[in-house]
């Protein structure tokens, strides 16, 4: 269809997934000079995906970005349908009848595996897990975490690792004020966790943690980090790495280690103990875990380019609890063409590609198009370029064969699918707010699927 005939009635746009992709695409696409009408599809009754479930309580400044999108949730031009999953209720291809544009911004909540010896004992979690669990997530309001133990260990350099060491860092008391669950925060106060082990297969520099945590991490009261002086000898190339003009965070981060290099074990508070250079070969224990088997690692090739082999020397390390926080992988929705190996949809900049072909219409966003990386400011990066590549594809773009925009609400009474819309959330949000306040809290999350739609229709 040429450009100027998409004037002639609204271009269809369906967003499946309401995390932090999904509505930078909207914002983005809502900006566009053309006639437009954006539907947004979440599996949950409410938005937010990653911005509700995946920032950590006590970093409320980030999650205040929803106020933003609150704001663009009542626009005329957009509609919210919750408690609608995609591929189930819907299947993709049929939501191509009533659409003329489709954009994946769904995620990737499957955990990578470590890929080592008995890492399905008791005791062993992915980190994704107990993140969702403290915020709220109802897929995970049940889940279990033993914390009557000394020692944790995290496996992973990223920011969700540090997260998981901070919540298990903190004194209860920190977090009653935020919007941390109750459930969480009682387990949390009752904690037995006094050492918390965060395992990287690389050196200090080739980490993904930003500075900001890092540092918050080094700050938290009654809490010491601690780094094996050992583990700051760098190799040639790590030395180029931090000569880097580049690599401001590198420097700063090695900054914040070499402080914690002069640091000894606390016996009264917590400690955090970064471990270098190591990786989990094997685990035992018998019904549970126990010990976790460290290998020691030494880091090959160019700067900017080390892989770490391991040596051949390994340490034990014992422990009551593991999180595996190493990146996690999308899964595949319906027929829509997937790159298996790296757990995302086959995609080239955003366009979804089969065989080489670009799928004109189908587009990828967020997680579900790169991978687990990034922060929440380059969701909007890569929204700009979306909508930029929409444009230039319009003449290419096939018309959907229904783009009456009741035609939707039709398939969805036909059936009997029970949505909700922007204004339950609005109204849900309020509630939360409202039932914090009463706790001094920011907010009283729901957690409990059934409690939602009950409210709603009362």
């Amino acid at each position: 269809m040429d450009k100027s005939e998409w004037h002639s009635r609204d271009l269809r746009v369906a967003i499946i997934g309401s995390g932090p992709s999904g509505f930078f695409a909207a914002e983005a696409l809502l900006n566009l000079e053309v006639s437009i009408q954006v539907d947004m599809f979440e599996r949950l009754p409410l938005p937010y995906g990653l911005i509700r479930y995946g920032i950590a309580p006590d970093h409320p400044r980030t999650k205040s970005v929803i106020n933003k999108f609150n704001t663009l949730g009542e626009s005329e031009k957009f509609r919210f349908f919750g408690n609608v999953d995609i591929g189930l209720d819907i299947s993709v291809r049929e939501l191509q009848n009533y659409y003329d544009v489709i954009t994946f911004s769904y995620g990737t909540n499957l955990p990578k595996n470590l890929g080592i010896p008995n890492e399905n004992l008791n005791g062993i979690h992915p980190a994704i897990q107990f993140v969702r669990w403290y915020n709220g997530d109802p897929d995970f309001v049940d889940a279990k975490f033993d914390l009557n133990h000394e020692n944790a260990v995290i496996i992973g350099n990223g920011n969700v690792a540090l997260d998981v060491a901070r919540i298990l860092a903190r004194n209860a008391d920190e977090l009653r004020e935020t919007d941390i669950t109750d459930y969480a925060l009682n387990s949390l106060a009752k904690s037995m966790i006094k050492n918390i082990h965060i395992i990287g297969r690389r050196g200090p520099l080739q980490t993904s943690f930003s500075f900001k945590d890092l540092k918050e991490l080094s700050e938290l009261n009654g809490c010491t980090m601690i780094v094996n002086p050992e583990d700051l000898e760098l190799n040639r190339a790590s030395q180029e790495e931090l000569k880097n003009p580049k690599s401001t965070y590198k420097k700063l981060n090695f900054k914040l280690f070499e402080n914690a290099s002069d640091n000894s074990k606390s016996e009264i508070g917590k400690n955090i103990i970064f471990h270098f250079l190591k990786s989990p070969v094997t685990i035992e224990g018998r019904n549970r875990l126990d010990t976790v088997i460290l290998e020691k690692n030494e880091l090959t090739g160019l700067a900017e380019a080390q892989n770490a082999i391991g040596t051949g020397s390994r340490e034990e390390l014992k422990c009551g609890i593991l999180f595996s926080s190493i990146g996690y992988k999308g899964t595949r929705l319906d027929n829509i063409p997937f790159d298996e190996q790296n757990g995302v949809i086959a995609n080239i900049d955003g366009r979804v590609v089969s065989k080489g072909k670009t799928q004109y219409g189908l587009y990828a966003m967020g997680w579900i198009q790169r991978g687990s990386n990034g922060l929440l400011g380059t969701n909007k990066r890569d929204s700009t370029r979306f909508a930029k590549f929409l444009m230039d594809d319009l003449e290419k773009i096939s018309p959907c064969n229904h783009p009456d925009k009741t035609s939707i609400l039709d398939l969805l009474s036909k059936r009997n699918i029970k949505s909700t819309c922007f204004s339950d959330w609005l109204k849900l949000d309020q509630i939360e707010i409202e039932r914090g306040a009463a706790n001094n809290k920011t907010r009283e999350k729901f957690v409990n699927l059934a409690e939602i739609l009950n409210c709603l229709n009362e």
